[in-house]
């Protein structure tokens, strides 16, 4: 099978933490031998020279900007992933062209079965444009932001319900997101949730004893570790404001936050006003091939999601996924696709989002009842088995069988 892919982010560099997801789906496809032109934003940091490793991938930037400040793509569109930055928007129309331009360029010269865009805005109408009758069946994943920026104005509601209809197929990675695209006006029949995968084998590497020296963790410290963009709906305030608590409590924990992104002098602040600072360490960009032995160093992961004050909220944390494969016990809450794989008191701690004192006592739990917590990560990595890259990609080529087919039929009727 022959896929034109559109993404708006992509690992710059081998290990990089921006958009590993598509990364992962476009290797899984092209393990399988399908091959898989993709088409991304350009950036001053994007190398691709040798990252097909042999496989039948081929990268494709096109035109996003230009000088110092890149403003598309790569996690940077969204001021803390509450607004699109002005300069995004003043860029939008030339980057509309230009992705449209190499699209088009692309399925005019080669025989594609599929076109599969991430992110239904802005990808998705993009793709839609790309080809000439007959056109291939387009398929477009949900991540969450699109969805989000797709529900905050009219005008872009109105582009994401004309491209659900030209859409085959819509992927939703969690639950929660697909049911916000019908609402928009996707098709009920054509979107389905298809949670992402994790890989057990990946999360073998860093040193988790040197992840709990930068943390700050001595002998009899509970270590909580929490991991991602330094953005609201990812909940690290709530985080703070528990281990306050559980500071006066006695509980002796100890939090380490990885990640980068616009609040982090704000999250700083935060620490200090609550004299958490000796206690809390904000640990920068942690590579990919570390995150195993930064989870293994800790006695508990939290994602305390959240929907922020504007609206936005994760579809499903991949840090929550990495975690249970690296067969920690997780503390997360009620919110978007989190449900889809945590159940409470089986295989981690639910809490309702934005309840500190609720996040602080199973944080506590988890403290003094140790069993409780190695049952629930062992627990954990049995789920985390059954969300395998593989058994992703079985779904997604079995959905793009299905579609072509449909395609093929519906030629033949005419």
């Amino acid at each position: 099978m022959r896929i034109l892919m559109i993404t708006t982010s992509f690992p710059k560099v081998p290990g990089d933490v921006t958009a590993p997801v598509i990364e992962k789906i476009v290797f899984e496809l092209a393990r399988r031998g399908h091959a898989v032109d993709l088409v991304l934003p350009r950036h001053p940091d994007l190398v691709v020279a040798g990252r097909e490793r042999g496989l039948p991938i081929r990268f494709f930037p096109f035109w996003a900007g230009s000088g110092k400040s890149y403003a598309w793509g790569y996690a940077s569109s969204l001021r803390a992933d509450r607004q699109l930055r002005a300069r995004a928007l003043a860029l939008a129309p030339l980057v509309f062209i230009s992705a449209l331009s190499r699209m088009r360029r692309l399925a005019a010269s080669n025989p594609y079965d599929v076109i599969h865009a991430h992110w239904v805005l802005p990808n998705g109408p993009i793709a839609a444009l790309a080809a000439r009758p007959p056109k291939p069946p387009l398929v477009i994943s949900l991540h969450g932001s699109d969805v989000f920026v797709a529900e905050k104005s009219a005008a872009l509601a109105s582009l994401a319900r004309w491209t659900f209809r030209r859409t085959s197929w819509v992927a939703a990675c969690a639950g929660d997101l697909a049911e916000r695209a019908i609402r928009l006006g996707a098709p009920p029949e054509r979107v389905a949730t298809l949670l992402h995968g994790v890989d057990i084998e990946e999360l073998a590497g860093g040193d988790a004893m040197e992840w709990r020296r930068r943390a700050a963790a001595e002998d009899g410290d509970f270590l909580v570790v929490a991991l991602g963009r330094l953005v609201a709906k990812k909940g690290f305030s709530h985080l703070l404001r528990a281990a306050a608590t559980l500071r006066t409590g006695a509980v002796p924990v100890r939090v380490a936050i990885g990640g980068v992104g616009d609040l982090a002098e704000r999250l700083a602040n935060e620490a200090a006003a609550l004299g958490c600072t000796d206690h809390v360490r904000f640990l920068g960009n942690v590579p990919h091939d570390q995150i195993g032995g930064l989870f293994r160093a800790a006695d508990v992961v939290a994602v305390p999601s959240v929907r922020d004050d504007k609206g936005n909220v994760d579809g499903l944390p991949n840090v929550l996924l990495e975690a249970m494969a690296a067969g920690r016990p997780v503390v997360s809450t009620r919110i978007a696709g989190v449900p889809d794989v945590v159940e409470d008191g089986r295989n981690g701690l639910l809490v309702t989002a934005g309840d500190d004192a609720a996040l602080a006592e199973a944080l506590a739990r988890l403290h003094h009842d140790r069993g409780l917590a190695a049952r629930l990560g062992a627990a954990a990595v049995d789920t985390a088995r059954g969300l395998s890259w593989k058994s992703y990609g079985d779904q997604l080529l079995a959905a793009y069988d299905r579609v072509v087919r449909q395609a093929r039929d519906r030629a033949t009727r005419v």
